[in-house]
Formats: C-alpha cells, structure tokens, sequence
C-alpha cells in the first residue's frame, strides 16, 4: 500500500514540475521576445471599460502588419487608433487615428493560452490604468 502512495505522490510531483518548467519557458520567452498582446482587456479601475488589441496582415501585396487598438470609456466613447513596439517587446505607443498619441501601454504578462494577463496604459497626461486581460479574442465594436 505505501508502494502504491509512494508511486502516486511521484507521479503528481513530476508532473506539477513538468507544468511549472512549460509555464517558467513561456514566462521568459515572453519577458526576452513578447507576449501576444492581441485580446480583450477589462479596466480593473473606474476609468475606463474594455480595450482591445488585434495584429493583423495587411490585405493586397503589402505584408505589413496592422496593428490596432479600441478602447471604450464609461460613458459610451470610443477611441481608436493604431500602436506600434517600442525597443522592448512588450510596450507599445498607442497613437488615435488623427495621429494624436494616446500613451504607453506594457504588457506585463500574458499566460500561455493568453486569456489572463495585466496591462497598463500610461496616458499623456500621467494617468495609469491596469487592464485584466479577459481573452484572447479582440472585441471591437463595429461603428457608424
């Protein structure tokens, strides 16, 4: 009988060892080339509702990368523009679609099915929000 505990309790540590060298790879992969920051955010303050994040291939010859942001406030107001990465793979300038910029958002962690996470967006002004990532699916709202 202790045999069998023995054998079970070995089973369990290896593979909760396993599961935290998967995690700690993608944790430093992240940190040295990026998390993937496409996905849906929730504000965890009072500013701000949701902002979403998408990387897409441009259509036609070009191979650009598009990469756009939507961030919908308390009141109903939607703002969106484009982001770019800075030197760190992990923090963009966001900037509006007349080319104002917005802020600084840092990613600072993504998990590996990227539907948790933390960002925070510094704004021009010095205000910080944190935003929970909530998926890894964008969602933007389709205006007028």
């Amino acid at each position: 009988m202790w045999a069998a505990l023995l054998i079970v309790c070995s089973l369990c540590l290896n593979l909760y060892l396993a599961n935290y060298s998967i995690l700690y790879r993608h944790m430093q992969n992240g940190a040295l080339n990026g998390f993937s920051i496409v996905g849906s955010y929730q504000s965890v303050g009072t500013q701000h509702v949701s902002l979403s994040m998408i990387e897409r291939e441009r259509e036609g010859p070009s191979t650009e990368t598009l990469r756009e942001w939507q961030l919908v406030e308390y009141d109903g107001t939607v703002l969106e523009g484009h982001f770019r990465p800075l030197g760190d793979p992990n923090i963009f300038v966001l900037t509006t679609v007349d080319g104002k910029r917005l802020g600084i958002a840092h990613l600072s962690y993504s998990t590996p099915n990227g539907t948790d996470g933390a960002l925070y967006l510094v704004e021009e002004d010095g205000t910080t929000t944190q935003f929970a990532k909530t998926s890894d699916i964008p969602g933007f709202l389709a205006l007028e």
